[in-house]
Order: structure tokens, then sequence, then C-alpha cells
């Protein structure tokens, strides 16, 4: 009798925790299946007996919808590694792991495996403290960015169960040996907005992209040197713009 319990609870054991995973899974897809970008309507003349008018580029739906949508990627939740660090992150065993908000408790940051992206583990020795954002909602992670792989995202909201990952597009530099110097990343808990910084040194001068986020880092929109918004996006790191 004592056996039937025990492989009882096994089971039911196995059962909540996978239901736990598929309802950790279902919220990050849940949050990226809500946003839905909204382009004002074009004025094709017809109904307002006009000439036809093209809305500038700017206004236009992006072409690369793909590298809007986020998609998931599986994880392993929090662990236990044998470190003594007061690092936000640590390199162990080949993969980064990220502190979460527990103590002793860290997050593996798995590989993103859908062809065409970054993977994590390809850049370990780009991380420090400035690509990696923690709070008690969530965590993030920017990378990527060297040959023809644009700049990714990798984000958790449940310590590490599931996560959810997209990319910026037109960020790859197309140099297969070196892509960016120092990625920067950032939110604000109040609004939302999220704030990120690419800098590259391309040898005489230097070169920072900025990039504004209104919903947490579901989806990223460029900021030019001349928006009024560029110093506040580089003031988030400490930086100013390159003379």
């Amino acid at each position: 009798m004592k056996l039937v319990k025990i492989l009882i609870i096994i089971i039911a054991g196995l059962i909540i925790g996978y239901g736990s995973y598929r309802v950790s899974k279902d919220i990050v897809e849940c949050r990226e299946s809500a946003y839905e970008p909204v382009y004002p309507p074009q004025n094709n003349g017809d109904d307002m007996g006009g000439e036809k008018t093209d809305l500038p580029p700017a206004m236009e739906p992006p072409q690369d919808i793909d590298r809007l949508i986020s998609h998931s990627v599986d994880g392993t939740g929090t662990t236990d590694i044998p470190v003594d660090t007061e690092e936000l992150f640590v390199v162990h065993e080949g993969a980064l792991y990220v502190r979460t908000e527990k103590e002793a408790a860290w997050m593996k940051v798995p590989d993103d495996e859908m062809t065409g992206y970054a993977r994590i583990s390809d850049y370990l020795d780009t991380i420090s403290q400035d690509n990696i954002y923690v709070s008690e909602e969530f965590a993030a992670v920017v990378y990527g960015g060297r040959g023809s792989e644009n700049i990714s995202i990798i984000r958790s909201y449940d310590e590490g169960v599931a996560w959810s990952v997209g990319s910026i597009s037109k960020t790859a530099t197309h140099d297969l040996k070196k892509g960016y110097d120092q990625l920067y990343i950032g939110f604000s808990n109040d609004t939302g907005t999220g704030y990120l910084a690419a800098f590259r040194n391309t040898g005489s001068s230097g070169e920072i992209h900025a990039y504004r986020s209104v919903n947490n880092g579901v989806t990223w929109d460029p900021v030019t040197e001349n928006d009024q918004l560029y110093p506040e996006v580089l003031s988030q790191f400490g930086l100013k713009a390159v003379e």
C-alpha cells in the first residue's frame, strides 16, 4: 500500500508540474499575441475627392513582420549553481545564468534555435551587466548583432520557466568578426517604457543606435539622432551622443 501511495504522489507531482509549465508558456504567448500594431489609414483619394497620396516610409506598415513578432523558447526555471559571486549574471559550464530576486536562485538563459536568430551561447564573451535587466516582474537580456544576425531581446516573466524572443530589424552589422562593442537595456517600472542602446566603434569614430519600447519590450522603435528622445534614451545608461 505504501508503494502505491508513493507512486500516486509522484504521478500527481508530475501532472501539477507539467500544468504549471503550460500555464507559464501560455502567459508568455498571450502577452505577445495581445499586441496589435495600428497603422493610420491611407488616403487613396476616392473618398475625399482629392488626389491619391502615399504615406511616407515611416508611416507604412513594416515589411519584415517576422522580426516584430516574438516567439517562445522553453526554459528550465530556477536552479542552484556552485558559484560565489555578487554579480547579476555568471557564465557556468558554457551557459549564461541570471540571478533572480530570490536569494541564491539562478535562471539559465536558453539558446534560441530558430533559424536566422542569434544564439546567446555565441555571445557569452560580450555579455556584461549592461546587457541584463532584472526586476520583480520580468528579466530581459539583449545580445546579437554579429554578421547577419539582428539584435535579439529574450525575456521571461516566470523566473526562467518560459522565455520569449524578439529581434530588432536592420540591426545586423554584417561583420562576422565583430558586432557591437556594447549593448544596453533598461526599463521604467512605472510606465513600461523600455530603452535600448547599441554602441559600435567604427574605427575613426563611433556610433550609438537608440531604440525605445512602449510595451515592455514587445516591439522596439528606432530613435534617430535628431529626435528629441535620443538624448533621453542615451541618458538612461550615462551615455552621450558621439560627436
